[in-house]
């Protein structure tokens, strides 16, 4: 071999050493394999290993929940809801002798009425111009704790739930009370025994030391407590179970550990609710033919004989 041909050789030699001394194979780096997190939460054994936080937004208020898996087809979730103080403001007609403060003739006419009278009377003494209604402020007062339980029967989809539980909260669910505008006008009603505010027609004679006082169709008329003060409390039983379904899946497509799910269910009440005045009249059973958006109100819940439950639920898998 002469030296031209050695020095050729061992130069080819070289070249493919360095080259295979370099190359990387592009798999060679192991990347460490991830498991889906919305699949893991299920699966066997996972007795309360896993767990997830929610946020939920529905006719029980705002509700934070906690849950936990029992196995690949159950999982229990406690929590509890609040319900912010919405307001709805209500007017109360005044009665004056058992009569309506405004009245009018056939033709349409406004006809002098006993309130007007007194009223002018009032004025006259005092400068103060009665007025012919009250006003009164209600408001959602539902706070509840709760433990459901919700079951996956589908194996592969784990989209559909149904659930089940029991809610417990204080009996009263909802209350309205006079205005801060109308407590002078109320001073007044309490003071004068011949003003009452009306609530609508009796629905049975009342009686007082056995005899009646009222009877079956004539206009409910209470009057404010010693205080001055008008309280509706409305309230149902304390426990209260549940029963519901929902659809969910994933919020972010591509992110297993964020869901989103729409339930809607019902609180059994377990009964009529009462809706009892100060005076322990309850407007659920004394009294129909309510006016204004008060009796637009009290129809609803004695309509009612569950409450609706629509929520959205929007939950993170911790681990």
């Amino acid at each position: 071999m002469t030296l031209r041909r050695w020095f050729v050789l061992m130069t080819g030699v070289l070249a493919v050493a360095t080259v295979k001394a370099q190359y990387i194979p592009a798999y060679q780096t192991k990347k460490p394999i991830t498991q889906d997190s919305y699949e893991t939460y299920w699966h066997k054994k996972n007795l309360l290993k896993h767990m997830e936080v929610s946020l939920t937004l529905g006719t029980t208020g705002i509700g934070l929940d906690i849950a936990a898996p029992l196995c690949e087809y159950v999982q229990v979730r406690a929590g509890y809801d609040y319900m912010p103080p919405f307001r709805k403001k209500f007017k109360v007609d005044v009665l004056c002798d058992g009569q309506a403060a405004a009245q009018y003739d056939g033709e349409g006419n406004r006809v002098e009425t006993p309130f007007d009278v007194l009223s002018e009377e009032i004025y006259q003494q005092t400068g103060y111009e009665l007025e012919s209604k009250v006003g009164l402020t209600g408001q959602l007062t539902m706070n509840n704790a709760k433990l459901l339980v919700d079951i996956y029967p589908l194996k592969y989809d784990k989209s559909w739930h149904i659930t089940a539980g029991v809610y417990w909260g204080l009996a009263q669910f909802a209350k309205a009370d006079q205005n801060a505008e109308s407590e002078k006008m109320l001073q007044y009603v309490r003071d004068n025994n011949r003003l009452s505010l009306a609530m609508g027609k009796l629905t049975h004679d009342v009686y007082q030391k056995g005899e009646a006082i009222s009877h079956k169709g004539d206009v409910c008329q209470v009057e404010p407590a010693e205080d001055g003060s008008v309280q509706i409390r409305t309230t149902s039983n304390s426990w209260k179970p549940y029963l519901g379904f929902g659809y969910g899946g994933r919020l972010i497509p591509k992110r297993g550990d964020w869901k989103v799910t729409v339930e809607v269910g019902a609180l059994i009440w377990g009964g009529m609710p009462t809706q009892r005045m100060h005076d322990g009249t309850d407007l659920s059973e004394d009294v129909e033919n309510i006016s204004g958006n008060l009796g637009t109100c009290v129809d609803i819940i004695k309509f009612l004989k569950v409450y609706p439950v629509l929520s959205v639920r929007f939950a993170k898998i911790l681990f």
